[in-house]
């Protein structure tokens, strides 16, 4: 018999930090070089606000090997006996909302995990699995609440007119990351219930339409849910979780713009090996690029970088992206002519006629090779059925798919998924808690350098007795070796002297990673349990791993793209830093940067992704 799973987020009180045993001794370093670090890394995110293909990721070697010349997980012979699968469910349609971030995301999740199931993903013209984008989008605009400890924490939309109608603030805009840092902390993915689109029960709040189901048309007529409808989540349905995210993989940027402004093309080769690799596992990317515009039937003017006739799309230049969207396959002779050569000339964004009326015309970049990502886009398509609406004939015959070149100057924010498919982790936890602070979603993970030895932690304590049999972390670097230490409370402290685990865990891929502990650590109620880990890569350079948003000062200086700013809150005696024998309480920290005039202030400080699976007794 299945057991019940409980999920419940942490309500904990955690007192002091200080160690029990020995004093701390005199230390070369101070608490100043740690807010050195925190305020280097604002400053280059600050300097780095716009600009384009400035970073080389170290590449996997994991990755450098030879792929298929073609590769499509919509048609995949999986046991090599000549029927081939389909793992790719139906184009969806986000009208009438800038939810690409959550549709791509969504769809990239549904294709890891039918492909770990080996489960056909269409069945009589229906989606064998389809998770909930509205839970995804909501949520991640949606503050938790002030009965919460870390209530307040969360996305502040900024979009006109959202105080009016909260539903605009799924016109936010967000990237892939917050996707997955929701997921992570146990929001999600949720699956639909079957579509239906006159129930007004809670859990039809799922679906991606508005509560009373109010309709209107697009600017080509096509039908779609109004967005003057209610489009609000009920409160209790924020931790509901199908299945659980288990590792998530950030992907390096493709686009790296040597000192004469070309594009490092050897570079962009070896990155597109890292998501070939993905693929190859059964794992769609979501990706962000430079679209010509962000919403199906949203006119911008002249496309500039896709061809209408054969959906090829290749942004020539660097650019920062503005929509997301899913990559099933790729093909390496899809030929470069396939791209646009030319572009109408425009002024201002109006095109430009001669005297005869015809249009005048200039040359535009095609890619430098052959070759191009088989990608599903969420701007509808001819043969599918989104949320009970016949939608839209965009791209390739009307399917909604369109080939992105691999040299693609905008490509950014690479992410892929892996899913607990089988429950295996929720089989071995029974009844458990997620013991975490960190909820507040990242748009990009983010780290702080040292040349120094540091570790991050966070502390909390049993409500009830527990048994502690997993972690989840986040490296932020390739080849990541990290140490992870568990102290235990004697008495009122934590006794750092006496570690009751403590073991190593190496990285290859950058993410979120769920790992099980090598022993479990049982707690009675009311005991503490802090965890410490120190990171660092193979050229001894340490991290932290930091969730860090633009609050509002940094968007009314106009450093965050999106209509946002976001709100961290990290009460006393809940993160940590461990700095030589020092433990310094990250909220105190966090409070003095915020404080500062520099380029610290601009941010907003979550506390550290260290997340803590524990079996209780069943409530």
């Amino acid at each position: 018999m299945k057991r019940k799973i409980i999920l419940i987020s942490c309500l904990l009180t955690v007192l002091s930090l200080t160690a029990c045993n020995d004093s701390p001794k005199l230390s070369k370093l101070s608490e100043q070089d740690v807010i050195s670090a925190f305020i280097k890394e604002a400053q280059k995110r600050i300097d780095s606000h716009g600009k384009v293909g400035i970073k080389k990721d170290t590449i996997p070697s994991s990755a450098l090997k030879d792929y298929p010349t073609t590769f499509d997980l919509r048609h995949v012979d999986t046991d090599n006996d000549g029927e081939y699968e389909n793992y790719v469910t139906g184009v969806k349609f986000q009208r009438p909302f800038g939810t690409c971030w959550s549709f791509g995301s969504t769809a990239a999740a549904e294709t890891s995990i039918l492909y770990d199931l080996q489960q056909e993903a269409i069945v009589d013209n229906k989606d064998t699995i389809d998770l909930s984008e509205h839970h995804t989008a909501w949520y991640a605009y949606t503050p938790m609440p002030q009965t919460d400890r870390q209530g307040g924490e969360g996305l502040i939309s900024m979009v006109d007119g959202v105080n009016e109608n909260q539903s605009l603030k799924l016109n936010s805009g967000s990237t892939q990351f917050a996707a997955s840092s929701l997921w992570a902390s146990g929001m999600g993915v949720v699956q639909e219930p079957e579509f239906d689109e006159t129930s007004r029960e809670k859990e039809a709040q799922l679906n991606y339409r508005g509560k009373n189901a109010i309709k209107t048309v697009t600017e080509k007529g096509y039908p779609v849910y109004s967005k003057e409808d209610d489009w609000s989540v009920d409160e209790s349905l924020r931790f509901r979780q199908s299945y659980m995210l288990e590792n998530s993989f950030y992907l390096p940027q493709s686009v790296f713009i040597k000192e004469d402004g070309t594009m490092d093309i050897d570079y962009a080769d070896l990155a597109s090996k890292t998501y070939k690799e993905q693929l190859m596992n059964g794992r769609a990317l979501v990706l962000g690029f430079k679209a010509d515009a962000y919403l199906a039937d949203k006119v911008e003017g002249i496309p500039k970088y896709i061809n209408g006739k054969t959906w090829a799309h290749y942004t020539y230049e660097p650019s920062g992206p503005n929509h997301s969207v899913c990559v099933v396959g790729w093909d390496d002779n899809y030929s470069r002519t396939n791209f646009l050569s030319e572009i109408q000339y425009t002024i201002n964004g109006e095109p430009v006629f001669d005297k005869t009326g015809k249009p005048i015309m200039k040359k535009v970049p095609q890619p430098p090779k052959d070759g191009a990502w088989i990608v599903k886009n969420s701007w509808g398509a001819l043969n599918t059925n989104s949320q009970g609406l016949t939608t839209s004939d965009w791209g390739i015959d009307g399917t909604g798919y369109f080939y992105l070149s691999y040299y693609d100057m905008s490509i950014d924010s690479v992410e892929a998924y892996d899913f607990d498919v089988t429950n295996s982790i929720k089989g071995e936890l029974g009844a458990y808690v997620i013991e975490q602070y960190d909820l507040m979603p990242n748009e990009a993970p983010h780290n702080i350098e040292t040349n120094f030895p540091i570790a991050e932690g966070n502390v909390f304590v049993a409500e009830e007795s527990e048994t502690i049999k997993f972690i989840s972390c986040v490296s932020t670097e390739y080849n990541e070796d990290m140490h992870i230490t568990f102290y235990k409370s004697n008495g009122e402290n934590l006794d750092y002297n006496h570690p009751v685990l403590e073991f190593d865990k190496q990285f290859n891929q950058k993410g979120i990673h769920v790992i099980a502990l090598p022993k479990t650590i049982s707690l009675d109620k009311g005991e503490k349990i802090g965890v410490a880990i120190t990171q660092k890569n193979d050229k001894q350079q340490y991290f932290l791993s930091i969730g860090s948003e633009w609050n509002k000062k940094g968007y009314d200086s106009k450093l965050c793209d999106d209509k946002y700013y976001a709100v961290g809150v990290v009460n006393k005696n809940e993160s940590f830093i461990i700095l030589e024998n020092q433990v310094i309480d990250f909220a105190d920290l966090k409070l003095k940067m915020e404080n500062l005039d520099g380029a610290a202030s601009y941010l907003t400080y979550d506390n550290f992704p260290i997340k803590l699976y524990a079996s209780i007794e069943k409530l």
